[in-house]
């Protein structure tokens, strides 16, 4: 089974990284899309906020998110670095004295089932997704990744990856979605 990576934005804090430590990381403001960071990352410093801009007093998870790209907190790091770091960069966010990791995906696969999957075009345009299926034959050994099919924009994994969050080491945070178009 493949899923399409998404967060929990109404039981946990997402990560909030504020334009000008942004600007004191990189010269240009730019998010993690697949291409290598690691050169000119600077760990810059973050704070936990409420996703939807609500308010709300919500739990710390153990995997949070930042503009779609999945955080590893210090507990998911220590048991998920040696997988995740095999085809990805892990960059180091500080937030109230901790290290956390954003992963940037390096991965991506053009192990689409052209068939079975359609994007959405308008006027020529990308827009979305209307459909979308990979051979999961081909993705066994990839934990992580992306895809140009979707313009890089969604964050995949496989089933072992899966269960490595959810059963094996029983993280919080992420949601594992069968819908790989975006929701």
């Amino acid at each position: 089974m493949i899923y399409r990576l998404d967060f929990d934005l109404d039981s946990y804090v997402s990560i909030f990284i504020s334009m000008d430590a942004m600007e004191d990381v990189m010269d240009d403001i730019y998010y993690p899309e697949g291409e290598s960071l690691l050169e000119e990352w600077v760990a810059p410093q973050a704070e936990f906020v409420d996703g939807k801009g609500q308010g709300r007093n919500l739990q710390i998870p153990d995997i949070g998110s930042w503009e779609g790209n999945m955080v590893l907190g210090p507990d998911a790091y220590e048991k998920l670095s040696s997988v995740v770091a095999a085809d990805n960069e892990l960059l180091p966010v500080l937030i109230d004295g901790q290290t956390w990791y954003v992963v940037n995906i390096i991965s991506t696969t053009d192990a689409v089932n052209l068939e079975e999957s359609e994007q959405d075009l308008r006027g020529g345009i990308y827009v979305g997704l209307k459909s979308l299926a990979f051979h999961e034959e081909d993705l066994s050994g990839t934990p992580l990744f992306k895809t140009s099919f979707d313009e890089k924009v969604g964050n995949f994994c496989n089933e072992s990856f899966h269960l490595l969050v959810t059963q094996e080491y029983q993280l919080e945070g992420p949601v594992f979605r069968t819908n790989l178009e975006r929701p």
